[in-house]
């Protein structure tokens, strides 16, 4: 994973900043990073979202709000290239079990029961491609050549989908393309996918807002997952060096978003999670309840 850095003339934008004083009291917007990386991208850098008011007058309750910060690549990976990743293998998976059928037909007369779409897909992602084509009987050599070429584009997708890695996915994504279009070469295709994956990062959904960089140690291009909430212990978040030394410490402040990224981070988690209306037919039951329950409170109770 490579840094970007700011085009010749344009000033890098810092959203976060670090503190001063160490030993300022934990606020909204402050940028808290795990001790230890366990490989899940939630819990690896978060934002304190709980509200300076409740946090001086000491009414959560010991527990911070916080939301997910995850890395774009591991961002895109999760979100973006998974399911154009599911996409892609999905064409891949038809053109292959027209090929099989086809070659089963023809080929295998012992077998005349067309096998279904799932025990293709099981079959394509447990067994070798040479193997399928000795099963299928084929000789045709560029019947064998397209089909090895579709089982181990699909497989190469199950693979990339279950790393979860930006470029192994990327690199899945950019060989399937190949497989079924075939219009430019892998580089040119691989570049063009990372640069359309990319730009996502301009037009990212209400759930997500995008940050240049955490301190300035970690400038790599991040995304504040708004979706999902997290509960980290106060007790357990490190302000100063010293308190690292504490064995029940689990994160430590590395810095704290500034305004106006702060409110806008607040704001867009409000929309999130802001009121839905319901249809009618849930008001009128809730009020066929209320009358139903309010005779159980008669005259004859």
């Amino acid at each position: 994973m490579s840094e970007a850095g700011a085009t010749a003339g344009e000033e890098a934008v810092l959203e976060c900043q670090e503190l001063e004083d160490a030993s300022a009291p934990l606020r909204q917007g402050d940028v808290l990073e795990w001790l230890a990386d366990t490989g899940d991208p939630l819990r690896r850098f978060a934002i304190v979202v709980t509200a300076d008011c409740d946090l001086a007058h000491r009414k959560h309750s010991g527990l911070l709000a916080c939301v997910p910060v995850i890395e774009h690549e591991r961002y895109l990976a999760l979100f973006t290239l998974s399911a154009r990743l599911e996409k892609a293998q999905g064409k891949l998976l038809e053109a292959a079990t027209a090929l099989i059928r086809r070659l089963q037909e023809a080929n295998r007369p012992d077998f005349p029961i067309a096998m279904s779409d799932a025990a293709i897909f099981e079959w394509v992602d447990a067994v070798a491609p040479d193997e399928i084509v000795r099963e299928l009987r084929v000789t045709e050599e560029k019947d064998a050549r397209r089909l090895i070429e579709l089982t181990t584009a699909i497989r190469t997708c199950s693979g990339a989908a279950a790393d979860g890695d930006f470029d192994t996915q990327l690199d899945a994504l950019a060989n399937a393309w190949l497989v079924t279009q075939a219009k430019s070469g892998f580089a040119e295709r691989r570049q063009a996918l990372a640069r359309d994956v990319l730009s996502t990062l301009s037009n990212l959904p209400g759930d997500a807002v995008f940050l240049h960089g955490l301190s300035p140690q970690y400038r790599l291009g991040y995304v504040a997952y708004l979706r999902a909430i997290l509960n980290v212990d106060e007790a357990a978040v490190a302000r100063r060096v010293t308190d690292l030394r504490d064995s029940t410490v689990a994160a430590k402040r590395i810095a704290r978003l500034t305004s106006p990224y702060v409110f806008h981070l607040s704001q867009a988690l409000g929309h999130v999670f802001s009121a839905i209306g319901l249809p009618d037919h849930y008001e009128a039951s809730r009020d066929a309840f209320i009358t139903r329950r309010a005779g159980v409170y008669g005259a004859d109770a």
